[in-house]
């Protein structure tokens, strides 16, 4: 038992080690690795944003043409701030206002939407939409496409 709790013990101790010309060039080739990947991520960042604008924009035209013809937003039931923790999230960080009333679009009444990738939630009196998934862009997280 003794010799169970000596190995378990020996797991947190930290052993310096000497420090070698090949250790310090695999430390240095795995800095320069991980800087080397960074770009990549940007421009797969750029990728997943620019198709999520694409999205986006076309359900603001449908939304906008649908508003045009009925006098009124396609509005669905009224979103729970408790359930939707990621947009309250986002609203909280930019100190954006929560008074108003945001419903989700309804679907039922748009057949274009219905093979959409993202849930979109809409201001019911501004017409300013959001998503309920957030997409990353420039190390932010987004709930609209920003112009």
């Amino acid at each position: 038992m003794n010799r169970l709790l000596e190995k378990i013990e020996n797991l947190f101790v930290i052993n310096r080690k000497e420090t070698t010309y090949t250790r310090g060039f695999i430390s240095f080739i795995i800095v320069l690795a991980g800087v080397a990947v960074l770009p990549t991520y940007f421009k797969y960042e750029d990728y997943v944003y620019a198709k999520y604008k694409k999205e986006y924009d076309s359900v603001v035209e449908i939304v906008e043409q649908y508003n045009k013809e009925y006098g009124r937003y396609p509005l669905g039931e009224s979103i729970n701030w408790t359930k939707e923790k990621n947009l309250n999230l986002f609203f909280t960080e930019n100190k954006f206002s929560r008074n108003r009333e945001l419903y989700y679009i309804d679907i039922k009444l748009l057949d274009e939407l219905k093979n959409n990738k993202y849930t979109y939630i809409i201001d019911g009196q501004g017409g300013k939409l959001y998503t309920r998934e957030f997409v990353v862009y420039k190390n932010r997280r987004w709930h609209f496409a920003f112009y």
